[in-house]
């Protein structure tokens, strides 16, 4: 920000005008207020629409069918608006709900807004069981249908040749969409101006409010809205949806580390930490013995997921099959490793964050989380890698690493306030 910012952000221009998203929140200010208000809608008409049971073949989950009312049913005093966000963990099952909201509106063309390659693909995969008139838009595959999924990475570069296409979407959808106040998301929004319904669906949105963190928020909330439904990691669980998740913080780095610089302490602190990296195969040590696997173990930095590779792979490679996955590897390469580990061909899987979304492995028994960070997002991706259910376990085992440090020590504070705050049990090691 500017040096001179005084910390506020306006949310009413100069001219007189707010985002679309904030309108919930100014009525409730104004009407706090005893201020006259008087909303004019020029809007085409749009009658709440029908619920249906089902998509296709596709029968609602109950929550699932929650979820879609509390959008279809959303006003604002007495103006029909379904606009909002949709907080829903790891396996809420989000492509049924994006179908089922879309099916309510059939009669407007809908777009789905995907950021992440592996997410797209598996939405990709699931079209044709949802809908009859789909198309999609990735790279050079480009064919709008009267519901289009697509990449937003290459949308933004079509922006001028499809004006009239994005122009007419009525229900836009957008899935993770804790993503959307990049440049690029806003780009493709703001082509998108005539959508009468408004959905982000993600299961990390505004988990935060640090004040750091609320020029973002807030730019969420114009965009889309308010919190209209929410389901946790903890009532999947309880449900039978996901499987139970049991938390070991273990005793990380010990030593402070003189520098005023993050990056500096997190690469000593952490990556070319020798005796950290040690206890990491410790615990992947702790997990072969009793045969708890396959293991999952993840790095940030590219150079950390080689080093610990190389670590785990000089102490246990003889016995175990080990790999390592990271955006830096070929794709082929890459895609062979994740794939390998998800049909349960090797024991230990190292990766960096390319895994921590949409990712289905359901043969996980053991996540570590060797990447530290501050922000709840990655952490609770991470943790949703092994929630998948599977036959063949009843739980899964997610360790993380309380860390010493002017930065690690304060992130690792933050992730346990996070793990705790999704009512997950947590058993302490050191």
């Amino acid at each position: 920000m500017p040096r001179n910012w005084d910390g506020y952000q306006q949310r009413i221009t100069e001219a007189g005008y707010f985002a679309s998203g904030l309108l919930p929140m100014m009525y409730t200010l104004l009407t706090e207020w005893k201020t006259e208000i008087i909303i004019t809608d020029n809007r085409t008409t749009i009658e709440p629409a029908q619920i249906p049971d089902k998509v296709k073949e596709l029968v609602f989950r109950t929550y699932q069918g929650e979820a879609i009312k509390a959008v279809i049913n959303n006003y604002v005093d007495d103006i029909y608006w379904p606009r909002g966000l949709v907080s829903a963990a790891t396996n809420a099952g989000k492509s049924l709900m994006i179908a089922g909201i879309a099916a309510c509106f059939s009669d407007m063309p809908a777009l789905i807004l995907i950021n992440d390659g592996t997410l797209y693909k598996q939405m990709l995969k699931d079209m044709p069981t949802l809908f009859n008139n789909w198309g999609y838009c990735q790279g050079k595959k480009i064919k709008f249908g009267h519901v289009t999924v697509a990449m937003v990475q290459t949308l933004v570069g079509h922006l001028e040749e499809f004006r009239e296409e994005l122009a007419s979407i009525g229900v836009l959808l957008v899935d993770e969409c804790d993503l959307s106040t990049s440049k690029t998301y806003k780009k493709v929004l703001a082509r998108i101006p005539n959508a009468f319904v408004r959905v982000g669906l993600s299961g990390t949105v505004l988990v935060r409010n640090m004040a750091k963190d609320r020029i973002k928020n807030n730019l969420i909330i114009s965009q889309f809205g308010d919190i209209l439904f929410k389901i946790k990691n903890l009532e999947l669980m309880n449900l039978g949806f996901s499987t139970p998740i049991v938390i070991k913080l273990n005793k990380g780095n010990d030593r402070l580390i003189r520098s005023n610089d993050y990056d500096v302490e997190y690469l000593e602190g952490l990556v070319k930490n020798a005796q950290r990296n040690q206890l990491i195969a410790d615990r992947v040590g702790y997990y072969l013995k009793t045969a708890t696997f396959p293991i999952l173990v993840v790095g940030r930095l590219h150079e950390h997921v080689e080093i610990l590779y190389d670590v785990l792979a000089r102490r246990f490679g003889v016995k175990y099959k080990i790999a390592y996955a990271h955006g830096g590897l070929p794709e082929k390469k890459r895609d062979e490793a994740i794939e390998n580990f998800r049909a349960g061909n090797l024991h230990i899987l190292v990766g960096s964050m390319i895994i921590k979304r949409g990712q289905n492995m359901p043969l996980i028994k053991v996540i570590i989380n060797a990447a530290g960070g501050d922000g709840p997002s990655t952490p609770l991706q991470i943790l949703g890698r092994g929630t998948r259910t599977d036959e063949s376990k009843d739980k899964v085992y997610y360790e993380d690493f309380y860390d010493r440090g002017d930065y690690l020590e304060r992130h690792s504070k933050h992730r346990y306030i996070y793990y705790r705050n999704e009512q997950l049990k947590i058993i302490k090691l050191f």
